[in-house]
């Protein structure tokens, strides 16, 4: 099995990575063939909390990691 890479690019969306999370992991989790996958979300300088947010977000998930 191929392991998945998922890259989201994030300039302000505090509001929107919650959600998009919400939605996209459980899908990804429930699928024999994308539950080995990475989800990569690249920070784009955002001037709001996004930053904080998604390093909250990859705390809670077991193996993700925030570069």
């Amino acid at each position: 099995m191929s392991k998945i890479s998922i890259v989201v690019p994030a300039h302000n969306e505090e509001e929107n990575i919650p959600n998009l999370l919400e939605e996209l992991l459980p899908v990804l989790e429930g699928n024999e063939e994308t539950r080995d996958y990475e989800l990569v979300i690249v920070n784009d300088n955002s001037s709001d909390r996004t930053p904080e947010i998604i390093e909250t977000l990859a705390g809670q998930n077991p193996g993700a990691e925030c570069r």
